[in-house]
C-alpha cells in the first residue's frame, strides 16, 4: 500500500470475509506500508450494538519503522532493493544507494539483463521516496564500469519518448515552413 486509504480497515475485513468463505483456511492478514508520507490508517474494526459484536483487528507494517541493513543483508534482489524503502538510521541517502547498487551487481552474477532487472525496480521504487535523482546519480557513477548505459530499460524508454518528440518538431517545423512559402 502506497498511501493512505481512509477505509482500508473495511477493505481488509472484506478480504477476510470472502476468502475465509472460500478456502476455509487459517488467514494472517498484513498490510506493508510502502507510503512517505506518515501511517494513519486503521488496523482495526470493534464495535458492539445490542447482541451484535464486532472486534477485528490485522497487521499494518511501515516499511519506515524497518532496519535497511536486514534488507541489505538479503541474497535476494528484491529484498536488497527494499533497503531504500526502509529507516535509514542516519545513513546517507547516496550512500546507502551505492550499498544496493553494489548489491545488486553482485547478485546479478554478471548478468546483465539480471542486473538491469533489478535497477528498473529500484528506480521505480525510489518514486516513493523521491529519490530518484539520488539513484540516477549513483547509477551513472556505476555504469561505466558495470553496464551499457544505452541497454537500462529507462534509458531507451527515455531516449524513444526524445526522440519521437523531436520528430514531432520537426515535422511541425516543415509544415509550418511549407504553409509559410
Amino acid at each position: 500500500q502506497t498511501s493512505n486509504h481512509k477505509d482500508m480497515h473495511f477493505r481488509m475485513l472484506r478480504y477476510l470475509t470472502e476468502i475465509y468463505k472460500t478456502y476455509k483456511l487459517p488467514i494472517v492478514q498484513l498490510v506493508l506500508y510502502l507510503g512517505s508520507k506518515k501511517l494513519r490508517m486503521k488496523d482495526n474494526i470493534a464495535f458492539e450494538i445490542e447482541d451484535t459484536k464486532l472486534d477485528y483487528k490485522y497487521k499494518i507494517v511501515d516499511m519506515k519503522t524497518l532496519d535497511c541493513r536486514v534488507f541489505l543483508e538479503s541474497d535476494e534482489s528484491d529484498m536488497t532493493i527494499m533497503a531504500l524503502l526502509c529507516d535509514m538510521d542516519g545513513k546517507d541517502k547516496n550512500e546507502l544507494t551505492r550499498a544496493i547498487l553494489y548489491k545488486l551487481f553482485v547478485l546479478s552474477d554478471g548478468d546483465e539483463n539480471s542486473y538491469r532487472n533489478s535497477l528498473l525496480k529500484l528506480e521505480t521504487l525510489s518514486e516513493l521516496r523521491n529519490l530518484q535523482h539520488i539513484v540516477k546519480e549513483e547509477e551513472a557513477k556505476m555504469i561505466d564500469t558495470r553496464i551499457s548505459v544505452e541497454k537500462l530499460p529507462s534509458y531507451m524508454i527515455g531516449f524513444d519518448d526524445g526522440e519521437a518528440r523531436g520528430e514531432a518538431r520537426g515535422e511541425a517545423r516543415g509544415e509550418a515552413r511549407g504553409e509559410a512559402r
